[in-house]
């Protein structure tokens, strides 16, 4: 009985560390799409120049034409032209999403917090 219980705090221990590293991935991709989304409404202004994002932390210069459409992946590296309203559209549904999913995890994380905190308290009234 003992055992089994040491053995759920084990399981529980990396079932919290797996959700905290995927929350902080999300998060990172959270971050991502605001930017891309800042990134896509300053296209739409009437700038003909803006920065573009081309790697982590690396942006170059760029030139607008009149057309002010993107291409986007759409799967399996198919490309489709999208206006820039569309394409805001999109990244903000799936800020949407991703925010649903990271709190999803975060409740997930609190519950399995909060039994691993009672099943500590159990294994430590027994050594007693």
């Amino acid at each position: 009985m003992k055992e089994e219980r040491y053995y759920r705090v084990y399981e529980l221990t990396k079932k919290i560390e797996r959700l905290q590293n995927q929350i902080e991935v999300l998060n990172q991709q959270l971050l991502e799409f605001a930017t891309l989304g800042e990134t896509l409404k300053e296209m739409g202004t009437d700038k003909k120049e803006v920065f573009v994002s081309i790697g982590p932390g690396i942006f170059a210069n760029a030139e607008l034409n009149e057309d002010k459409r993107v291409l986007v992946n759409v799967g399996a590296d198919v490309l489709v032209k999208k206006s820039l309203e569309d394409s805001e559209k999109l990244i903000s549904n799936q800020i949407e999403e991703i925010g649903a999913v990271v709190g999803n995890f975060e409740l997930e994380l609190e519950r399995s917090s909060v039994e691993l905190e009672k099943l500590k308290g159990n294994i430590g009234v027994e050594k007693e």
